[in-house]
């Protein structure tokens, strides 16, 4: 028993921030937590269509990487080792190996999603803000992210056919969100401490859809699978690398933008005495 001057209020759990938007849930830890606003307007557009507050939960994998986190996201936001790592995901995505002109099928997709009334404007990180959203084309005669680029499961929410493209959402510092017509992929990253990271996957269907029936769980995860097992070695192969006496650092290719907008993000933070 406690003693009778026992206060439960001063030992009470703490609150903390909590934002919802289309059925995704943002959490923050900080004190003063920074502004929502400006994530609810860039990411509610792209995730709508989705309905993800209807949704189901698929499939939820969890695993652990012997890498430092900020490895992990600059994996993420590059695009360079793509070609070289993951033909999967080049055989699905026209662009992806930094090779082929798409400007002209973006063109195209874009009005057609336009007109059926999808979210097409591309939103980038800038000083201040935390969220990026794109929408793109996946090669033409692939229908869904899956190793066969046939679809996976039923249209999902507010989507009637498997042509809406790829959403590609992300939010500084651990939220990655891929989406196709037929189901979303999520990566969430935690930190373990400097040498290992959590990596949390999760499938979203149409609530309606019916393993067995209207998708296979293997057909649904495989893309994935594949393309973060890749991922993953690339992250634990670079640490060891990078704790190597031998280690110098290098210059980052032209085309890696958006590895640099996230370095530059981590710096501003540490400057402004953030922790990680």
């Amino acid at each position: 028993m406690m003693p009778d001057d026992f206060c439960k209020e001063e030992y009470n759990l703490q609150s903390v921030f909590v934002k919802v938007t289309e059925g995704l849930i943002f959490i923050s830890l900080a004190d003063e937590p920074p502004p929502f606003s400006s994530i609810e307007e860039s990411l509610a557009p792209y995730l709508r269509p989705y309905k993800i507050n209807e949704a189901k939960a698929a499939s939820v994998k969890n695993y652990k990487l012997k890498a430092n986190w900020k490895l992990v996201a600059e994996n993420f936001r590059e695009c360079y080792h793509c070609g070289g790592a993951h033909p999967e995901y080049c055989s699905a995505v026209i662009g992806a190996n930094l090779t082929e002109d798409i400007s002209e099928l973006a063109q195209h997709k874009k009005e057609q999603w336009e007109a059926k009334g999808l979210e097409t404007k591309l939103v980038e990180v800038t000083e201040g803000t935390t969220t990026y959203a794109i929408r793109y084309p996946l090669r033409p005669g692939v229908e869904s992210y899956s190793v066969d680029g046939k679809k996976v499961s039923l249209p999902m929410g507010e989507h009637k056919d498997h042509d809406a493209g790829v959403t590609g959402l992300v939010n500084y510092p651990n939220f990655w969100m891929d989406a196709v017509s037929d189901y979303i992929w999520t990566m969430r990253i935690t930190p373990i401490d400097a040498t290992a990271t959590e990596v949390e996957f999760c499938w979203l269907t149409d609530a309606n859809a019916i393993e067995g029936k209207d998708y296979s769980l293997s057909h649904l995860t495989e893309f994935w699978e594949r393309t973060g097992g890749q991922d993953g070695k690339l992250c634990e192969d670079n640490f060891l690398g990078i704790k190597t006496s031998g280690y110098r650092p290098g210059p980052y290719a032209a085309s890696e933008d958006q590895v640099v907008n996230f370095i530059d993000w981590c710096v501003n933070r540490l400057k402004e005495g953030v922790q990680f």
